[in-house]
């Protein structure tokens, strides 16, 4: 398998990642074109906390730096502060009251 992907400009370079699909392909993706800059097409791939802190890592032991003395739990702190946000609108709102506009017979002038 080739080892190299293609930016937008269809100029080659080294292979961001290889992904596997369920099906068992393999894909390569993204591009590295001059370390340390990077770059994929998989949307998303940075909100897995332990993903990101990983790649986080390897990135700044390839550099010779030492692993960030914080990490940042930012998917952890989303749920949290939605699960917040939802409480909020279930105390706040007439969700009954919507709920049968919702159902209201819109063919009716």
């Amino acid at each position: 398998m080739k080892s190299y992907g293609r930016d937008l400009s269809n100029r080659r370079h080294s292979a961001f990642a290889r992904i596997s699909t369920v099906e068992g392909a393999q894909l390569l993706d993204g591009a590295s074109v001059q370390w340390p800059c990077t770059g994929t097409y998989v949307h998303g791939i940075f909100d897995n906390d332990l993903f990101r802190h990983s790649f986080l890592d390897w990135a700044r032991a390839s550099l010779k730096l030492a692993a960030a003395g914080r990490k940042v739990f930012a998917s952890a702190e989303r749920e949290t502060r939605l699960d917040r946000w939802a409480d909020h609108l279930r105390r706040s709102l007439r969700l009954d009251l919507i709920r049968s506009w919702i159902s209201l017979d819109m063919t009716r002038e």
